[in-house]
């Protein structure tokens, strides 16, 4: 089944001293239910914004 596989993720955004997400590394199996869950400010949307390409 298909899969999105996450390797060494990094994001600064312009202008910024320091990274929002740093060595992020994860697997999503197809067909299964998943969730990202951290305090608010963490970097979740971003991280979504980034797994789907926008």
């Amino acid at each position: 089944m298909a899969k999105l596989e996450l390797e060494n993720i990094y994001y600064r955004y312009k202008g910024a001293d320091k990274d929002v997400l740093r060595d992020i590394n994860c697997v999503f199996e197809g067909g299964k239910l998943n969730t990202i869950v951290e305090p608010s400010g963490s970097g979740k949307t971003t991280l979504l914004y980034i797994m789907a390409g926008l």
